[in-house]
């Protein structure tokens, strides 16, 4: 045992160390004026959200089989969220065609961002709430249920009184 120890103990504190590197790397806050999105004339101008309602930041790819599940749940759940006084949008690096596919579909606004690596958006299914002053309140890593009722009562917990 401990010759296999020596002889791959550079390998293993290596990949300690890359595990290490690669959290810090980990989005734990991205401050809503660094999410650059594209505009209608096809300018890149940061993401502008509402100043009366707390803000759901969604951030999802075509490719990704959980992200597809997840938006004809919130397209389902956005009266009930704009009712609460919550807004939905949805933020990716696809191409138009995509975008316009899925839009058209869901009936969900969905911005392009230029690169979703460079708001160190790594892994997908990502969500930021923010609240009407826009700080970032909370953060979803993964999927998330947004039919379960208890969702909106979860997120209504950043509203202000």
């Amino acid at each position: 045992m401990k010759g296999w120890l020596q002889k791959y103990l550079f390998w293993i504190l290596l990949g300690i160390l890359a595990l290490y590197w690669l959290y810090r790397q980990w989005p734990h806050s991205i401050a809503v004026n660094d999410i650059m999105v594209q505009q209608t004339n096809g300018s890149i101008a940061p993401l502008n959200i509402s100043k009366d309602s707390i803000t759901i930041v969604h951030f999802y790819a075509h490719w990704c089989g959980p992200c597809m599940r997840e938006l004809p749940e919130i397209a389902e759940q956005k009266k009930a969220f704009q009712q609460a006084g919550i807004s939905i949008i949805c933020v990716t690096d696809d191409d138009l065609d995509f975008i316009e596919d899925i839009s058209s579909r869901t009936h969900l606004k969905i911005f392009k961002t230029p690169s979703l690596k460079d708001l160190k958006v790594f892994s997908i299914t990502m969500t930021y709430i923010y609240d009407a002053k826009g700080n970032q309140v909370q953060r979803i890593e993964g999927p998330f249920e947004w039919s379960n009722p208890s969702s909106i009562e979860e997120i209504l917990k950043h509203k202000e009184p």
